[in-house]
């Protein structure tokens, strides 16, 4: 079956944070999801059919994009969706005439940072105890492309 990317809008948004929920386990409260809509972040869902199987949010801040959120569901990850997420987010900077795109990622999110990794993205400093983690807090690596 054929995937689709499609702009966010609050219908999807339960199924979203099931995603959310499945993926991570310390997963964004929905409440973030709403504030993101209302505040007109740029989202996008992907989907197979009806079914949504991934989702990516971005804030654009002066000249550069931040990626605010991406995942994909686990029964859909190791297919390539989250590369095409990911080069969705860098056409749509590029698109924007945008400079960057900055992300932060948990330092143990090895698949994540592999990722990065291949789009050539660079690491370019540490958030400390920015993540909650089962041992207390967790530090995010920063990372920027430069378009």
């Amino acid at each position: 079956m054929n995937t689709q990317l499609r702009v966010l809008n609050s219908k999807d948004l339960m199924d979203v944070i099931n995603i959310e929920q499945q993926a991570y386990r310390y997963p964004w409260p929905a409440a973030h999801f709403q504030d993101c809509l209302e505040t007109q972040y740029a989202g996008w869902v992907l989907c197979v059919g009806n079914t949504i199987i991934g989702y990516l949010i971005v804030q654009g801040v002066v000249d550069e994009l931040h990626l605010l959120n991406i995942c994909v569901s686990p029964t859909h990850q190791h297919q390539g969706h989250g590369q095409y997420l990911l080069q969705h987010c860098i056409a749509f900077a590029k698109s924007q005439s945008l400079h960057s795109i900055l992300l932060e990622v948990r330092a143990s999110n090895l698949p994540a940072k592999k990722l990065y990794a291949q789009y050539s993205f660079q690491l370019i400093g540490v958030r400390k105890n920015y993540y909650p983690s089962d041992n207390g807090r967790e530090d995010a690596e920063v990372y920027r492309l430069i378009l």
